[in-house]
């Protein structure tokens, strides 16, 4: 592919173009707020009047560990979400393919979450074929101790 360029863009703003993780939630906050066991927190409006897709599209993320192929990321979900947790993000480069793995888990109580990628892709690549793009969404929540 070399200098194909795959990820397109709408505007200039983070949330515009490329492709990023979303968490601690994707999408917009109904209301901006979230509320759960009778307590409401409310979440500042992060593009246009929304509260939109979590807190770690333009946080600092470290490295926590290099392969010759693959690396792994993690950044800590930070305020303004009310709750401590850390999503970790891999990368594995293949010949024929790039697979990421994405993760968040709690630092300490419970709390709802949803993650996800956002994509901007360009509809119509200069050269090639179609672009295909896979996406195996898994719905899982492990409870630990």
């Amino acid at each position: 592919m070399g200098d194909l360029e795959l990820l397109g863009a709408r505007g200039t703003d983070p949330v515009e173009y490329g492709c990023y993780p979303m968490a601690p939630w994707a999408g917009r906050v109904p209301h901006n707020i979230v509320t759960v066991d009778n307590t409401s927190y409310h979440l500042p409006a992060s593009y246009n009047t929304w509260a939109l897709h979590g807190t770690v599209l333009d946080a600092a993320w470290s490295v926590v560990r290099r392969w010759r192929d693959a690396v792994c990321l993690a950044v800590n979900v930070g305020p303004p979400w009310p709750w401590a947790g850390q999503v970790r993000l891999t990368w594995t480069l293949t010949e024929s393919r790039l697979s990421s793995e994405l993760t968040l888990t709690s630092s300490g109580e419970a709390f709802p979450a949803r993650i996800g990628w956002h994509p901007w892709f360009r509809r119509r690549l200069a050269r090639g074929g179609d672009l295909q793009w896979q996406a195996a969404a898994v719905a899982l929540l492990e409870r630990g101790p």
